[in-house]
């Protein structure tokens, strides 16, 4: 039996383009919010809501209040620094989302339900009760179990590269993403780290995706951000194995061709080459 994962989106894609001042940045600067569409108080969380699910079809959709953003100095070059609110589960399968609010004081859910709200538009449609896929069938005598644990299941960032150890005592200076993958280092690292969201899907035991699992995005909303410094590169992060392991700073590499000279669009995967 085939299975599709479905999204759509209010606002499920940011576009950022960057440009270089050329100026020195002496520090960081602080965390600015930037809401996309609305005016959405800072710090609205994030939206998944599984709308539907069965045996043949999951569908979400992702909401997109807005963002944080910073100067940063990476490498002796200003870069802007992005990062999203903590996204929040809910939908089929999961209690009401005033569950959450009181759990968490309502800090970050005035921005959601309500006039003007990220859900608003979405309120009349969502579910009534607290019934949930995680906890046990009544009777059973168990303990009932946090809702947040669930419903806070998901994370956005940035994925780091691969550093190897070896390398770091070494002057490695400007490096092509060539040189990079012949020393063994991920290029990603050194390339604008973009924010993923991140989270399980379960699906039946031995499927394979694009075969009997595919990903389809039903709809999405683009919305183009210019960034005053181009976002900065991701970063590397090393192995922590080892009996005497006490951990290192990884250089802070940039692929400078690519800053200057790539046109396609970049979701922040490196094809072999």
């Amino acid at each position: 039996m085939k299975s599709r994962l479905l999204l759509a989106g209010a606002v499920a894609w940011v576009s950022f383009t960057g440009f270089a001042q050329g100026q020195d940045v002496p520090g960081d600067s602080k965390w600015d919010w930037v809401p996309l569409e609305r005016n959405y108080p800072e710090g609205t969380p994030v939206t998944v809501e599984i709308r539907r699910s069965n045996i043949e079809e999951t569908e979400l959709e992702v909401r997109v209040p807005g963002y944080w953003k910073r100067t940063v100095n990476y490498g002796g070059n200003p870069h802007t620094q992005i990062r999203f609110p903590d996204p929040v589960l809910f939908g089929e399968g999961f209690p009401r989302l005033q569950v959450l609010e009181a759990l968490r004081n309502g800090n970050g859910f005035q921005g959601l339900l309500g006039e003007g709200g990220l859900l608003s538009e979405r309120e009349p449609f969502l579910k009534e009760d607290d019934s949930n896929w995680f906890d046990f069938p009544d009777g059973q005598n168990a303990s009932p179990l946090s809702a947040a644990k669930y419903m806070q299941s998901m994370r956005i960032g940035v994925s780091r590269g691969a550093f190897p150890e070896g390398l770091i005592d070494q002057q490695l200076g400007d490096l092509t993403a060539r040189q990079m993958i012949e020393l063994g280092i991920d290029p990603a690292g050194a390339r604008p780290g973009i924010p993923h969201l991140r989270g399980l899907i379960a699906t039946s035991l031995g499927s394979k995706p694009g075969e009997n699992f595919r990903v389809q995005v039903l709809n999405h909303k683009k919305k183009d951000v210019t960034l005053e410094h181009p976002l900065v590169p991701a970063g590397f992060s090393g192995s922590d194995e080892g009996e005497n392991f006490e951990g290192y700073d990884a250089p802070e590499l940039r692929d400078r061709d690519f800053y200057e000279n790539n046109v396609e669009r970049y979701n922040g995967n490196v094809p072999p080459r």
